[in-house]
């Protein structure tokens, strides 16, 4: 081995469980923001949802007018649907919002605990710096992390057991293959 990297291995190494306890920390503290902004919008969704009903009320009253001088009933019509449908997405959006809201909580000591234990064997088994030489398992890691990182953005399962095996003899919890099979996660995007 050479021996400058003999010597900068212990700094990798320093550093990968530094950015472990740096993700760790994130997740908690994100965990505890993202329950504080779900009691929020419990208390105060209604009167979000009032105040948009009538701006949206007023737009399309106004959009209704200057059609209906503009060009006549036929176009002033229009706007009806177009405020129904828009009406309609409004409503869409709150209630999608609400039922991600209803799973936004604050994690217990334990889960804490679980989770930095988690970050760190995730940090160590699957940093990029292990597989520099290996494109398949690489390629692997950037898509496990990718996935990690859009379920933490979602709120759900940040890290899971399932993910901290090694990516060797792990089973693919995304494709259900084995080993280094590549992942098929999409991530989906939703509200936090």
């Amino acid at each position: 081995m050479n021996p400058e990297a003999q010597r900068l291995a212990p700094l990798v190494a320093a550093a990968r469980a530094r950015l472990a306890e740096l993700d760790a920390a994130y997740t908690i503290e994100k965990s505890k923001a993202d329950a504080v902004q779900a009691a929020l919008f419990k208390k105060l969704a209604e009167h979000y949802r009032k105040r948009d009903a009538l701006r949206l009320v007023v737009s399309y009253r106004k959009k209704f007018l200057d059609a209906l001088l503009r060009g006549g009933e036929e176009e002033a019509e229009q706007t009806g649907g177009e405020f129904r449908q828009a009406k309609a997405q409004t409503e869409r959006e709150y209630d999608e919002t609400a039922a991600t809201m209803e799973n936004k909580r604050e994690l217990s000591e334990a889960e804490a605990g679980e989770m930095s234990a988690l970050w760190r064997k995730l940090v160590r088994l699957h940093h990029p710096d292990r597989f520099a030489h290996e494109p398949g398992k690489l390629e692997t890691y950037e898509k496990l992390t990718s996935a990690i990182h859009h379920a933490r953005l979602r709120g759900r399962g940040a890290t899971s057991p399932r993910c901290a095996r090694s990516p060797t003899t792990r089973t693919d919890s995304f494709s259900g293959k084995a080993g280094t099979a590549s992942t098929s996660a999409t991530a989906s995007r939703s509200r936090s």
